[in-house]
């Protein structure tokens, strides 16, 4: 065989070993069995809540949440979006977000990857609960963390603020019920 005819093979054979089209690759057991825990949280939730905001004005709101399994089953897909009446009747958004959840293998840990339209950016790392988790950030003296929990049919979720990381006070909370099955 020449050196060009070797070098074509050579590079072929890692796309020769792929799956072909229509055909998924397996993903790695750990990340895949890792993310099961969170099967009972697919599905579609609709519900409603209410947040403070700094000047601690209330305002209630109407949410829908869709968490969906993706990339082999190694990954949650959730996508939010919060709707609130306005005194003039008017219906403004209150909650526009994506977030990833997974299980990172190297670091042995999950995480929480957010993007939000009016919060940013978010990543952090995932405390697990008995029946759901927490995830929290923290800078400028102060600390968040919203705890969800859920099972089947509710998806009950508070977000707290603390300046001391002992005493926290609520600022939001949200009771979802499933729209959709799995």
């Amino acid at each position: 065989m020449n050196a060009a005819l070797r070098t074509v093979v050579l590079l072929a054979l890692p796309l020769l070993a792929s799956p072909g089209a229509g055909q998924e690759a397996a993903p790695p057991v750990d990340r895949a069995a890792a993310m099961r825990r969170f099967d009972t949280w697919i599905g579609e939730w609709l519900g409603s809540g209410w947040s403070l905001d700094a000047a601690g004005r209330r305002t209630e709101f109407s949410l829908t949440e869709k968490v969906q399994s993706r990339v082999g089953g190694t990954v949650l897909l959730i996508e939010g979006r919060g709707t609130a009446r306005a005194d003039d009747g008017s219906e403004t958004v209150t909650h526009d977000g994506l977030v990833l959840v997974s299980w990172d293998e190297h670091a042995g840990r999950y995480r929480w990857n957010g993007h939000e339209a009016r919060a940013g950016t978010v990543d952090a790392d995932i405390v697990l609960l008995d029946d759901g988790l927490q995830w929290s950030l923290a800078g400028g003296g102060a600390a968040v963390r919203f705890t969800i929990r859920f099972d089947e049919r509710r998806w009950h979720e508070i977000g707290e603020a603390s300046t001391d990381g002992k005493a926290w006070t609520v600022f939001m909370a949200m009771d979802l019920d499933r729209a959709s099955p799995r």
